[in-house]
C-alpha cells in the first residue's frame, strides 16, 4: 500500500492504517489484500476495448479528472488519454503527489472539486 503513495510519512492517516508493528492478524489481512490486488492486476481489470467508446459516451456529462503527478499506480498518461477520450473533461494534475490525493493532498483535492461544482 505505501506504493500508492508519494510520501506517506507526510499522511498521518497512513500511519493509523498502517501501522509499523501489526499484530499477526493485521499483517495477514493486508497480506489477503495483497492477494487479491495481484489476480485482479494479473487479469488486465482496468482496461476494456471498448473503454475508448464509453468513455466518449460520456461527453454531454461534467467530468473532472484528479490526478497525482508522480502516480505510481496509474500513470498520467492514462488521465491524459481518459481526458482526451471523454470530449470537455478537465484534467487536474497535482504537484508533489502519489496515487491518493484525496488522502495525500486533501486541500488541493477539495479545492479543486469545491472548483469544479461551484
Amino acid at each position: 500500500m505505501e506504493e500508492c503513495f508519494l510520501d506517506s510519512n507526510s499522511t498521518p492517516e497512513y500511519s493509523i492504517a498502517y501501522p509499523k508493528d501489526a499484530d499477526a492478524d493485521q499483517v495477514e489481512i493486508w497480506e489477503a489484500s495483497r492477494e487479491e490486488s495481484a489476480r485482479l492486476t494479473w487479469r488486465p481489470y482496468m482496461y476494456h476495448q471498448a473503454l475508448p467508446y464509453l468513455l466518449g459516451r460520456l461527453k454531454d456529462l461534467p467530468t473532472l479528472l484528479i490526478w497525482g503527478e508522480q502516480d505510481g499506480v496509474v500513470p498520467v498518461s492514462a488521465g491524459e488519454a481518459y481526458r482526451d477520450a471523454i470530449q470537455g473533461a478537465k484534467l487536474e494534475i497535482i504537484p508533489n503527489c502519489g496515487h491518493q490525493p484525496e488522502m495525500e493532498k486533501t486541500d488541493e483535492f477539495v479545492n479543486l472539486v469545491r472548483n469544479f461544482f461551484a
